[in-house]
């Protein structure tokens, strides 16, 4: 969705068409992708099962959430590191993690400090980490990491006409004063809207006054 303003004309706005396409760069959709897989693999494979959350409010990357839970069938563990630098998914064969004999004895399960130093070792030395069970926590989690993802964009679009150089005389430029080659722009962008009075989606623009 992109968004232009006349002062004399009245607001615009352009619905994108099906044949507008916008292309990322390779690190752009590589860093997306990521995001959406790690909403998808909490949603799918903690959210609504018995898992294990554990936060620290200090450590070297400040602020760590850490979830576990294990999966059904191949005796893995399923990790989540959440810190200010970003998210990332571990998978970790439990048989892999050592348990003191003691715990096997008394059938313990595994430390949350014996997980982390086999899926990411030195990660958190030295950092306590507290389990949570506060049942509010995973939905807070999951609503986090949903916050981050940019599923739109909205941008602006305007016209410096032969001998304007700033943004006063921009804005006061009429729609019939800009050229054929910024109205062909805009019909390659989608379709374009007059907002005033306009009862459909107005992207947050003035839909009364000219």
């Amino acid at each position: 969705m992109s968004a232009f303003s006349f002062q004399n004309s009245g607001f615009c706005q352009v619905e994108t068409t099906p044949s507008a396409k916008i292309t990322l760069s390779g690190v752009q959709e590589s860093l997306l992708q990521e995001a959406e897989k790690n909403i998808i693999r909490y949603r799918e494979h903690f959210f609504g099962r018995e898992h294990q959350n554990y936060l620290a409010l200090q450590s070297p990357f400040g602020p760590v959430s850490i979830s576990v839970v294990e999966e059904d069938h191949e005796n893995n563990l399923f990790v989540i590191i959440r810190t200010s630098q970003g998210t990332e998914f571990l998978v970790v064969n439990a048989a892999s993690i050592h348990n003191p004999w003691f715990r096997k004895c008394l059938s313990l399960p595994l430390t949350i400090n014996a997980v982390m130093r086999q899926a990411k070792p030195g990660f958190l030395n030295s950092v306590r980490l507290n389990l949570c069970k506060n049942p509010i926590l995973p939905n807070a989690l999951l609503e986090t990491e949903e916050r981050q993802i940019i599923r739109s964009y909205k941008f602006g679009v305007c016209y410096l006409g032969p001998g304007q150089s700033n943004e006063e005389q921009m804005f006061s430029t009429t729609w019939e004063q800009t050229s054929p080659a910024f109205s062909g722009f805009l019909k390659f962008l989608g379709e374009t809207i007059r907002l005033k009075s306009w009862k459909g989606y107005r992207a947050g623009l003035d839909v009364i006054s000219r």
